[in-house]
């Protein structure tokens, strides 16, 4: 991969995974060195100790990036209206998500970007959501006829739909599972089927989409919007 700083970051989104490894306790001082007082607090609050290392190690390894990228890292990074960490004043659009000990960033200063990963392996079935989907997902899904294909389907639209939230700026949370519509197929682009409601015109095309099977069962989903005809590729995939 080329040095960070020389990516094209107005015209591409670099996308970045940390894994600890076997070595966590080098990750938890790594990552406490890098974030601030509010940020390890905040961790401290959480249930689980891999939650905890995964927002520090996000946010540290958000800083990280930024330095690789000849940009001054930030004390705070304050959330949007949704939680979404924001860089004030510094021309580039972040997004943060982690799933067990993944823990994915992407970054670019061509547009806001949204990304999810999300475990598989192991986790329960996630077809209790498929009556909150937007009609058209759950046609797609009532055609698979392997359980095993419908439930990779319905991951993989799960983590879709998160990284278009976020790229909104909103999460989940802020937006209702049938308003807008994702493929549930593998294709690594052009899935965005419907947009969100009030997203506006051009917020939101499929030219900047990708997806990338993570090593320990599961899926990292980036979503980035771009300027109406912008040409963009993906770079940095770590």
């Amino acid at each position: 991969m080329a040095p960070l700083a020389a990516l094209p970051l107005d015209r591409a989104v670099l996308c970045l995974r940390l894994a600890p490894g076997d070595d966590a306790d080098a990750l938890w001082d790594w990552a406490r060195r890098r974030t601030s007082d509010d940020e390890r607090t905040h961790a401290a609050r959480l249930r689980h100790a891999g939650d905890a290392l995964a927002h520090l190690a996000g946010r540290a390894g958000l800083r990280a990036a930024l330095a690789a990228l000849g940009v001054p890292p930030p004390a705070t990074f304050p959330p949007g209206p949704w939680g979404k960490p924001t860089l004030p004043g510094l021309g580039l659009e972040a997004s943060i998500s982690h799933a067990g000990a993944e823990v994915w960033l992407a970054l670019s200063r061509a547009a806001p970007v949204g990304i999810d990963t999300e475990r598989f392996a192991g986790a329960a079935d996630p077809v209790e959501i498929l009556p909150a989907l937007h009609p058209l997902e759950r046609t797609a899904i009532a055609a698979l006829e392997d359980d095993a294909a419908r439930r990779a389907a319905l991951w993989r639209l799960w983590c879709r739909k998160e990284a278009v939230a976020k790229a909104c700026g909103r999460g989940v949370g802020g937006l209702d599972l049938a308003d807008y519509a994702v493929a549930t197929g593998p294709e690594p682009a052009g899935w965005l089927r419907q947009p969100p409601p009030d997203t506006p015109a051009g917020a939101l095309p499929s030219k900047m989409m990708g997806a990338r099977r993570a090593p320990d069962g599961g899926l990292a989903t980036i979503l980035g919007r771009l300027r109406p005809g912008a040409g963009i590729s993906l770079s940095g995939w770590a």
